[in-house]
């Protein structure tokens, strides 16, 4: 074992007890907590200061739970700040809000909704409405219950922090609007991990091709701002030095919200700075796990996040098996590593995503290694030349933004065309393999090697293909995303979706994909809401819609008009609760009527 491994142990130790323990929330008082902890310092052994910490960050947490009570229901007046950006969902409005009673989410519609639409995170204001219970628990978020607004007061004056914040949130914005509106949400999803606004078409695409990460700000984004600003940090001494990557790691930090992934990489960056102005360079484990110890004294309640437990997966996949994993790809150093990282990012993250999000895209590895290089310069790109475009003007900004344009083409093209591949995705099954199969590489030598690599390989891509997908004489009746999908088994498919104005376009492209449904053959729209016009509409253009109709133009069953709908052995009519949708068992498996193209 090597010596830096050894020295990482304790911490590593202590970091998942931390996690467990501040999880756990046993009902320790934080004084006896803080006094062990405070016990431990005065004569430092490695096993009394871990269990000290880890009892510590019980007691936090068990602290910090009680904060999470839920709110008395009741009329509510008074000052709310806004920690989060507001979301607009169809005709209402919710952010989360500090207030004197706790963390509640805000709630908003008509006017009101206009009103907090047009606030930022750390905006104050005087509201007026009432208290509700939670539909839902969300322990990460520190929320207590639901204010839902009636009436909006006076806005208080911004900080001069919140006003610089926002000041380079709003030239970078403003930047931006010279680019595609298609483009533009996805680069400012890129740079500040604010992709409001996109379009749900696009979201399928990155989601199905492995790619959704990239609008969350993570480590990623703070190594490239560092990489731009380490001339700067070159040519002062090393305290300033120190003074200035802090305020630069802070400044970042607040600029995209304090998301769970960019605290770890904060807090990472920071125990590193730490390190190395003490003269004692530490090992990325070591480094790590000192991070997570903190993050979690300072917030027990972040172990409930799971875009902390994603991004802390990642990372501990990428320190760990990245190098070993290069080492084993023949070719330039650089494309292995290319290579490497996202392999380890995967497999890392597969233990929690997998049970979380359900299987991953087998091909968001070479999605990944394709729109790395123009990812990379959209990010450093944005934080340079992108915080110069948004104060010098429409038509140097359009110069400034040509090379991001092009590099968002490239990344919208590679999410594009691997969007619509089958999708080859894997489950745990399938990761256990990889991992069982990766091992036996590492202990078989010679010419097996590469045998078993590629048989192991290829087994997998099996089992993705074959494995995960539908059954072959299936008749499904599901509601997916606020839509109702009716689909016979292959090879002779037919396929009807219903949606009205609650459904997410985004998520049922992403679930149609993973059911091999590239084509409808009978589109129906039940709704004349603007959100289900919009719904058909981005269904018809992404996908082989052979027919669509509105429910005004679907016959009533036994009307004058004519007879249901026929789609395979699906019959399709007007009823008084919408649509009804009734099967013919026996014609599930005769050849499709509708492949005709009716």
């Amino acid at each position: 074992m090597a010596p830096g491994t050894r020295a990482a142990l304790w911490p590593v130790a202590v970091a998942i007890g931390s996690v467990s323990c501040a999880a756990l929330a046993p009902p320790v008082p934080v004084w006896f907590g803080g006094g062990l902890l405070v016990a431990s310092l005065v004569r430092v052994r490695p096993a009394p200061l871990a269990g000290s910490i880890i009892l510590m960050c019980g007691a936090l947490g068990a602290q910090a739970q009680l904060g999470t009570q839920p709110i008395d229901t009741g009329p509510f007046e008074g000052i709310v700040q806004l920690t989060h950006d507001p979301e607009n969902s169809g005709t209402s409005t919710s952010v989360l809000v500090r207030t004197s009673r706790g963390r509640l989410r805000l709630v908003a519609s008509g006017v009101v909704a206009g009103r907090i639409q047009s606030l930022s995170a750390g905006d104050r204001v005087a509201v007026t409405g009432r208290t509700v219970a939670l539909t839902h628990v969300e322990p990460s978020r520190h929320l207590r219950g639901t204010l839902v607004v009636r009436s909006v007061g006076q806005m208080l004056d911004r900080t001069p922090l919140i006003s610089a914040i926002e000041a380079l949130r709003s030239s970078i914005s403003r930047g931006a609007e010279v680019l595609p509106d298609q483009q533009r949400p996805l680069y400012l999803g890129f740079v500040l991990g604010d992709d409001r606004g996109s379009s749900p078409v696009v979201d399928a695409d990155l989601e199905a091709s492995g790619l959704g990460h990239l609008t969350v700000v993570s480590g990623e984004n703070l190594t490239f701002v560092l990489l731009v600003f380490s001339p700067l940090l070159a040519r002062v001494g090393l305290r300033r030095r120190f003074i200035l990557a802090f305020v630069i790691l802070v400044m970042f930090a607040a600029v995209t919200r304090f998301e769970p992934s960019i605290l770890r990489a904060t807090a990472m960056a920071c125990v590193l700075a730490v390190t190395v102005r003490l003269g004692r360079p530490s090992s990325p484990m070591r480094i790590l796990s000192l991070a997570v110890v903190a993050l979690v004294l300072l917030d027990p309640l972040i172990v409930w996040s799971l875009g902390f437990r994603l991004s802390l997966a990642a990372t501990t996949g990428i320190v760990l098996l990245a190098r070993p994993i290069s080492r084993r790809i023949p070719g330039p150093r650089r494309f292995a590593l290319a290579v490497a990282v996202p392999v380890a990012a995967q497999l890392g993250v597969a233990p929690i995503a997998i049970p979380a999000l359900g299987a991953q895209p087998l091909l968001g590895v070479p999605a990944n290694v394709l729109v790395e290089p123009a990812a990379a310069l959209v990010m450093m790109w944005g934080c340079t030349a992108g915080l110069l475009a948004g104060v010098a003007g429409t038509r140097v900004a359009w110069l400034l933004h040509r090379p991001t344009e092009l590099a968002l083409h490239w990344v919208l093209s590679v999410a594009r065309f691997i969007g619509e591949l089958p999708p080859l995705r894997v489950g745990i099954v399938a990761v256990t393999t990889m991992a069982c199969a990766a091992v036996l590489v590492h202990l078989i030598g010679g010419r097996k090697r590469m045998f078993l690599a590629v048989g192991c390989l290829i087994a997998v891509g099996a089992f993705a293909v074959f494995g995960t997908g539908p059954g072959n004489h299936e008749l499904t009746d599901e509601s997916l995303a606020g839509a109702r999908v009716w689909s016979t088994g292959i090879p002779q498919r037919s396929t009807v979706v219903v949606v009205d104005g609650r459904v997410d376009v985004g998520e049922l492209l992403v679930e149609l994909h993973i059911r091999g449904l590239r084509r409808i053959d009978l589109l129906v729209r039940s709704s004349k809401a603007v959100a289900a016009v919009e719904a058909a509409r981005l269904l018809d253009e992404r996908l082989d819609v052979i027919r669509m109709i509105s429910l005004d133009e679907l016959a009533a069953t036994g009307d004058a008009a004519g007879p249901p709908s026929e789609v395979g052995p699906f019959h399709v009519a007007r009823a008084s609760s919408g649509v009804r949708v009734d099967v013919e068992v026996e014609r599930v498996h005769e050849p499709n009527p509708a492949a005709s193209g009716r």
